[in-house]
């Protein structure tokens, strides 16, 4: 939490900001490490420190505790796990949507970091190749549709207008979504576009003990789990817009399923025809290897274990 906090107060700009913290009663020293920032920084450090946990109680942390006591004009977010690494980050992004009007989401590249901060991957970019034809690797605008299909935006970079965030929470409700970076990242483009700096700005901190993402890597239930409510979301954001991006939200549900039942060896869906488009712009290899799969699950076993 230190090192999320210093990355705060390292930024350069020439407006005010404020921290706006929420601990949900941690059990560690987050919250005396927390007070001392709030100490030292009174007029920007501005900590809600819970002695019950309010998120498991289905409590949104953002929409009930934060968004309604912020004094700006845009929400820039950060989990306590992760950090900005650019001192000039918020600056960027406020410089390009205050020129911008149109612009409602600027996001941009992240580096990978394990818990001891050491950079397991110099990028963010997607690492599956089935999502890889929606991502444009420089400074680039997106669509609407082409955020739906994109499966790529760290949380840690997100910057949007407070007035969309307040209506769209005033949308979703109680719900309680699996996660909450792909409402952002569909939500707030639908208000304009989206923009996205190529530039690595933050750290995203994988493998934290006890973080939403381990959770969702510890069995193919969970991760199923996981996928359901992504559809979930789509689907409510289909009735947000009132259908206008219905074809994008059906292909993204599709390119979802294919994607989550092939990584799991489960090949039974992926011989369905609506399906069968995805493998196509996968690599030679892949594409082999799923035909291989699909069809001559014996030979694939046998050429497997040769491999190895």
């Amino acid at each position: 939490i230190s090192q999320a906090i210093e990355g705060f107060l390292s930024q350069k700009t020439d407006f005010e900001f404020e921290i706006l913290i929420h601990d949900d009663a941690s059990k560690d020293n987050t919250a005396e490490i927390i007070k001392k920032y709030a100490q030292m920084h009174p007029n920007i450090v501005k900590p809600i420190l819970q002695t019950e946990n309010q998120y498991s109680k289905g409590i949104s942390i953002s929409r009930t505790y934060n968004y309604p006591r912020a004094k700006g004009k845009y929400i820039a977010l950060c989990e306590g796990d992760d950090y900005w690494i650019s001192e000039y980050k918020l600056q960027k992004q406020v410089d390009y949507m205050e020129s911008h009007p149109d612009c409602t989401l600027c996001f941009h590249n992240a580096v990978i970091v394990n818990n001891d901060g050491m950079v397991v991957r110099n990028s963010f970019l997607p690492k599956n190749e089935f999502y890889s034809p929606y991502f444009n690797d420089v400074d680039s605008i997106y669509t609407t549709d082409q955020m739906i299909l994109l499966d790529f935006a760290p949380t840690n970079s997100l910057l949007f207008k407070l007035a969309d965030a307040m209506e769209i929470c005033e949308f979703i409700g109680e719900k309680k979504y699996v996660c909450g970076d792909l409402p952002a990242r569909i939500f707030y483009p639908s208000r304009g576009y989206a923009y996205y700096f190529k530039e690595k700005m933050s750290a995203y901190r994988t493998g934290v003990p006890g973080s939403a993402s381990q959770r969702a890597n510890n069995s193919f239930e969970a991760k199923l789990k996981t996928i359901q409510g992504h559809i979930t979301i789509l689907n409510d954001f289909n009735l947000y817009t009132n259908g206008k991006y219905k074809e994008s939200i059906k292909e993204a549900i599709d390119l979802k399923i294919f994607s989550f039942f092939y990584r799991h060896g489960s090949l039974l869906v992926c011989k369905d025809q609506q399906y069968r488009r995805f493998y196509k712009r996968a690599s030679l290899k892949t594409r082999i290897s799923f035909l291989l799969r699909a069809h001559c699950p014996l030979i694939y076993n046998i050429t497997t274990r040769l491999i190895r």
